[in-house]
């Protein structure tokens, strides 16, 4: 009996070391585990050299893995800046940001060029709330370009002289501007995109420019259509007119243009008469 009993003594003094060393292990062993590496998202990076004004495309981009702490402001994706502008020198392996794409000057302006098409040119005109649809024009838009058009100048005046009226006997003379109507107007140019729209600052100095404001519309054009837009910003005047959504792509509409003479041989207007009079 008393064997049996030092054996089970000896037996709990081996089990108890041994929990005991387990314990001494584990310590150990937690003591030295390495601290979990921080968590990493992919950043749009530049793949090469990016000169000012270059339009990104997807080979000039690629991600690389950064700690989250390291990823402010940057992109997690190519295809959202794909066919952006930078407005800066980006170095290759600098991850781009809004930043690269904001004017230098620190002014968040319209970003025209990159949604400027291919043998497009971008061109500025001034309208008031009258000329310009009363300033609710808006980027993206579709317009047509009204010219009006009134040669009042009298550079090469030419005399006329009505014949004798048969019943007092009675002539006049005139000159040949002062007696006809030289206003016309046409659809100069159709269906052109708005790029940008930019409103004068308000008068009372308030962050938001008010609803009937002048501003400036920028127009995506043809190298001919600027010489038409051009034209009538020198020699005449023009306004801008709203189109549907649903017209983006139809064809010109063929107009008649209108002059005096178009309201009363087409439209029945009647035309204004000469009248003499005898001095009593």
């Amino acid at each position: 009996m008393k064997r049996s009993n030092r054996l089970m003594l000896v037996l709990g003094v081996v089990l108890a070391l041994a929990a005991f060393g387990g314990v001494l292990l584990f310590g150990s062993g937690s003591g030295s585990a390495q601290p979990a590496p921080p968590a990493t998202v992919g950043v749009v990076t530049a793949a090469v050299d990016i000169p000012l004004g270059t339009a990104l495309d997807s080979t000039m981009l690629t991600l690389v893995q950064k700690p989250e702490a390291e990823a402010t402001d940057s992109y997690r994706e190519p295809a959202v800046i794909v066919g952006k502008v930078v407005r800066r020198t980006v170095n290759m392996g600098v991850a781009l940001t809004p930043a690269d794409f904001e004017a230098g000057s620190g002014v968040s302006a319209p970003d025209v060029t990159s949604n400027l098409p291919a043998g497009q040119v971008a061109m500025s005109v001034s309208v008031d709330p009258v000329s310009g649809v009363g300033s609710l024009i808006q980027q993206g838009d579709h317009v047509d370009v009204i010219l009006t058009m009134k040669d009042e100048d009298s550079r090469n005046p030419v005399v006329y002289t009505a014949p004798p009226d048969p019943q007092t006997g009675l002539t006049f003379s005139a000159l040949e501007d002062s007696l006809l109507n030289n206003t016309t107007i046409k659809v100069l140019v159709q269906n052109v995109q708005v790029l940008a729209t930019l409103s004068s600052a308000p008068a009372d100095g308030s962050a938001e420019p008010t609803t009937l404001s002048d501003m400036l519309v920028i127009l995506s054009l043809t190298p001919q259509q600027v010489e038409l837009v051009r034209y009538a910003q020198v020699d005449g005047n023009l306004i801008l007119t709203l189109r549907s959504p649903q017209d983006a792509d139809a064809p010109d509409a063929k107009t008649t243009g209108i002059t005096l003479r178009e309201l009363v041989e087409t439209y029945g207007v009647l035309p204004p008469r000469v009248v003499i009079t005898q001095a009593p």
